[in-house]
């Protein structure tokens, strides 16, 4: 049986969300400490939109495992 991976582009998918909370986290922490005025609770309503997508993702490529392994059955169950 071949390794079982996760989806090139959902691992992007998933690289991209977790760098985008870093990166917005750290934006906004910087510009905050600068003096801007910003809503109480824009950074905890931004990460919780962020763990959203990225617990959506993390379902996606649960579902492609399990077709991935559904399918090497199939082929298995054929063979004999």
């Amino acid at each position: 049986m071949k390794p079982i991976t996760i989806d090139p582009q959902l691992q992007s998918v998933l690289e991209h969300l977790n760098a985008a909370r870093r990166d917005f986290s750290e934006a906004y922490t910087r510009i905050t400490n600068e003096g801007a005025k910003n809503y109480p609770s824009m950074l905890r309503d931004f990460m919780a939109d962020m763990e959203s997508a990225i617990s959506e993702t993390s379902c996606l490529v649960t579902s492609k495992i399990e077709l991935d392994l559904m399918r090497e059955y199939n082929i298995r169950k054929e063979e004999k």
